[in-house]
């Protein structure tokens, strides 16, 4: 994917088009495709070059095309162990989207699961669980059943509640999460592994917690 925003960047930087909301746009799903390989510098530097050109550009007060380059910023901020200040960025990136799009928007989901991914990094497993619940309420109004980001809901809930030593809810959350990604072709073997074994862990907790 790495290559393929690049490739992008380089046809609107020769349509003079760097500047445009699907360049800065593009420039941002570039970063996430370097955090997802573990590459935070490279991530960042998309995510401050993103962030020059929207305010240097005609674009400046799109609101939703700031919120994608803050949305990159908390998590770029989140991995550098800056909690505090990935979390106010969120809370700006939410507060925007609840002002302009509808309040069931996948969206809002999305940045309610990001907001939750930061508490549960704090520690803070109640506001984290709220989070993820509210995400998962509004993907499930949303999305279709067997969506993927469904699954990423299920699966963060999940290991919140494991933490909490909520074993019997956690296990119908990670065999929820299970169910779609199995179902979806696309998806790697190594998530369904994921998945089997918190299930495999977390059926092994439930027992042990059951001995009297």
């Amino acid at each position: 994917s790495i290559d393929y925003y690049e490739k992008a960047l380089e046809i609107y930087s020769k349509l003079n088009s760097r500047d445009s909301a699907q360049a800065i746009a593009t420039r941002c799903s570039l970063g996430l495709a370097y955090l997802a390989l573990g590459d935070v510098r490279n991530a960042e530097d998309q995510q401050t070059e993103a962030e020059e050109r929207l305010i240097n550009s005609a674009q400046s007060q799109n609101s939703l095309l700031k919120a994608t380059v803050e949305s990159l910023k908390a998590k770029v901020e989140n991995k550098c162990g800056d909690t505090i200040s990935a979390l106010e960025t969120l809370e700006r990136v939410l507060e925007s989207k609840r002002s302009e799009l509808s309040p069931v928007h996948p969206s809002i989901a999305s940045t309610l699961n990001e907001i939750g991914k930061v508490h549960e990094d704090m520690g803070y497993y109640v506001k984290a669980l709220e989070c993820f619940q509210e995400a998962l309420d509004i993907g499930t109004k949303t999305l279709t059943h067997n969506h993927l980001d469904l699954a990423d809901y299920h699966t963060n809930i999940a290991r919140v509640l494991s933490r909490r030593e909520q074993y019997r809810f956690a296990l119908k959350h990670f065999e929820s999460a299970l169910a779609i990604v199995a179902d979806d072709e696309r998806e790697m073997a190594d998530s369904i592994l994921m998945l089997q074994k918190y299930i495999y862990e977390t059926r092994k907790e439930l027992r042990q917690s059951e001995i009297p």
